[in-house]
Formats: C-alpha cells, structure tokens, sequence
C-alpha cells in the first residue's frame, strides 16, 4: 500500500507524463502535416519536423570515402605522414579519437595549424561530421 505522499508524487508523475505523450503526439501529428509545433513544446529535441524517422526512411550514414577522406588536404596528409596516413580508412579509424581531440584544439595546438603552416581550424560542420562518422560506426 502506497502512503499518502506517494501517491501525490506517483499523480504529480502522471501529469508530467501525460504533458510530455501529448506533446510527442502533438509533435508527430504537425510533423506530418508539416506545421512546426509551438517553440518549447517538445524542447529536448529528440523528435523535430523534419525528421527522417518519421518519415519512414533511413538516416545517411557517414563514409570515410564519401564524407570524411575529402576533408583531409593534401598538405594535411603530407604533414602527417610521418604519424600515420590521413588517406588510409584503417589508420584514420585506428586515430579517430585523437583527430577528433585535435581537430577540437583538446590535447594540443588545434589542428589543421594556421595559414601559413597550414589551412586552419576546421568549421564547426565538419567537425560534427567527423564526429557523426565515428558514431555511425566507422564506415568505410
């Protein structure tokens, strides 16, 4: 038998859940009528208006040959060869957290280096889609 305050926290917990199912709802219906819900409705973002998995199709999966080896320069692989080869799918995966720290600038000088040593700090896209890489999973 639940005591008295637990049921007012168990009730307070119900109402809280239900808020968050009709905003979900609510989010899903104006996904697929293509109205975008009222801002902080569903504000943690984990479903949005033009999600793909509402949509029923399958999310891009980053590849190193697509996506990640066209961010390396030339100058890039040249200065790094001496590490390891920033062409090469199994040396990049078998660093692809340090890159990522130094891409970031955590761990030492953020990589690429300044002109004129080099092309600069990477944009923040590719720095997410260096990191969307390593989260789906390597791709080759």
């Amino acid at each position: 038998m639940l005591r008295s305050g637990q049921r007012q926290f168990s009730r307070r917990n119900e109402s809280r859940i239900a808020r968050v199912f009709w905003a979900l709802r609510q989010q899903d219906k104006n996904a697929w009528l293509g109205v975008s819900c009222p801002q902080g409705v569903f504000s943690h973002g984990a479903i949005k208006k033009d999600d793909s998995r509402l949509r029923g199709t399958m999310p891009k999966l980053t590849s190193f040959q697509a996506d990640i080896r066209p961010l390396f320069t030339e100058r890039d692989i040249r200065a790094m060869s001496k590490a390891f080869n920033l062409a090469s799918y199994d040396d990049v995966k078998a660093h692809a957290a340090a890159i990522y720290d130094r891409i970031r600038g955590i761990g030492g000088a953020v990589m690429p280096p300044p002109p004129p040593r080099g092309e600069g700090p990477w944009p923040q896209s590719r720095i997410e889609l260096f990191a969307k890489w390593m989260a789906d999973g390597y791709q080759p």
